[in-house]
């Protein structure tokens, strides 16, 4: 699946590679019967993740989730989205922040310090366990960014195909047909890049923190603290964001309403939101330049990437120096 979105990997990050070998261990082959067991436990997960979904989108099936199917399905997918974002979140931080410690631990910190580039290839083998151990979330979130896409894509025909046309009318600034099409596209790239940057970006932070983090007690506190620090900041931003488009928000002029949706999209909900095109369209009627937020999520999204890499590189080189 990741190879889908980032093509093919490099070699340290290949499920082949020594170091990421021994990160995940070795592959068991387990029972049919657990196999069939675990696979009922994760589509009854998904089951009741939808099923609270509805409940919300419904306010507990009193109102319907929407004004038209479109609208029905984004509302129902996007809290169980949400949710598995933030887990992918957790961890991404859980996997990374406790990496320095449990070397220690096994008493083989000391071995990698003296390798050669053994910190850096043992934290990137970490950060990409992280990828790996998430792998049927960040599955999950791209499925349903991908079947959201293609709602876009089918909606946009509405109209006699004129609707896009009719919601970039009179918004600020005025764009041509082709200009909006080439920025929703990057909107919608925006949205299938954003879950892999964040979650690498986390991953990344939590190794260069595990640096510093004395003992296992340290590091179990710390990861609870950041786990719950990330939580609140999602959870600020879409609400201060919901609250602002339902018009119970003081006024805020056009900059600070631009930066609050910007960062209620690109780390609030990660993009998901400009998966619904009325939503879309309300908030560029709304809001000065708006129609810009996907351009500027997705080079939010590709400066996570870089970010990420280069903290990594930092902590490694700060983790080589610790004793």
């Amino acid at each position: 699946m990741m190879r889908l979105f980032t093509g093919p990997l490099p070699r340290w990050a290949q499920r082949d590679h020594p170091a990421l070998r021994y990160e995940l261990g070795q592959p068991r082959r387990l029972p049919a019967s657990v196999r069939y067991l675990r696979a009922f436990a994760q589509l009854f997960a998904l089951a009741v993740l939808l099923l609270i979904g509805t409940l919300i989108a419904t306010d507990l099936l009193r109102r319907p989730a929407g004004i038209n199917s479109v609208e029905n399905v984004f509302n129902i997918v996007y809290v169980p989205v949400i949710a598995l974002q933030a887990l992918l979140s957790v961890i991404a931080l859980g996997a990374s922040v406790g990496f320095v410690p449990e070397q220690m631990a096994r008493g083989a910190w000391d071995q990698l310090r003296a390798t050669p580039g053994g910190v850096e290839v043992a934290m990137r083998a970490r950060w990409v366990a992280a990828f790996y151990r998430g792998r049927l979330i960040i599955a999950a979130i791209l499925i349903a960014r991908v079947v959201l896409i293609a709602l876009m894509l089918w909606e946009i025909m509405g109209f006699q195909g004129r609707y896009l046309t009719l919601l970039t009318n009179r918004i600020t600034p005025e764009v041509s047909l082709p200009a909006a099409i080439l920025l929703l596209s990057l909107s919608m790239t925006a949205a299938l890049v954003l879950p892999v940057s964040s979650a690498g970006l986390d991953a990344s932070v939590g190794l260069l923190l595990s640096v510093y983090v004395r003992g296992r007690t340290g590091s179990v506190l710390l990861q609870a603290g950041l786990i719950l620090a990330r939580l609140a900041v999602i959870a600020a931003l879409l609400t201060a964001g919901a609250t602002y488009m339902r018009g119970e928000m003081v006024d805020l002029s056009a900059a600070p309403a631009w930066l609050l949706l910007f960062a209620g999209g690109a780390v609030g909900d990660w993009g998901l939101g400009f998966l619904h095109l009325g939503r879309s369209g309300e908030i560029w009627a709304t809001v000065p330049y708006a129609v810009l937020l996907g351009a500027a999520a997705l080079a939010c999204a590709l400066a996570q990437a870089v970010i990420a890499d280069r903290v990594l590189v930092f902590a490694a080189a700060q983790g080589q120096r610790r004793g």
